[in-house]
């Protein structure tokens, strides 16, 4: 039987240490309009390339772009529609997890693929999944 490394679900994207909270001080900074949407961006692109190089040294078979870019599993693809406003943190059920809640603004609409341009990135960066 072969075995497939891969994993599974979103890459450690904030850590403890200050080196591992550039993400979350990126993002702060972008929401107060201390940086541009496109310095917020290479920002991202330098950590799915950080979190990719280190799959790829782990020896994993497939590699992913760690969702990176993903605040959480709700917002993330629900900002992406036309007709919807992300609003503040609000708790998912009775839980510790805490995602940006989608606010309905105007009549749902597709704008175009959701996740087409971060896989098209990620792949570039590397040679394997091709």
């Amino acid at each position: 039987m072969e075995t497939f490394l891969a994993s599974a679900g979103s890459y450690p994207r904030i850590g403890a240490e200050p080196k591992h909270q550039r993400l979350r001080k990126a993002y702060g900074c972008w929401e107060r309009g201390e940086i541009t949407k496109e310095g917020f961006e290479k920002i991202q692109q330098s950590m799915v390339k950080a979190a990719i190089h280190e799959q790829d040294k782990a020896g994993l078979d497939l590699l992913t772009d760690g969702q990176i870019r993903w605040h959480d599993p709700v917002s993330h693809l629900a900002g992406k529609l036309e007709g919807v406003k992300i609003d503040g943190l609000l708790r998912f059920f009775d839980t510790n997890f805490y995602f940006r809640q989608p606010v309905i603004t105007a009549r749902l609409q597709w704008k175009g693929p959701l996740v087409q341009d971060e896989f098209t990135f990620a792949k570039k960066i590397t040679k394997k999944n091709r």
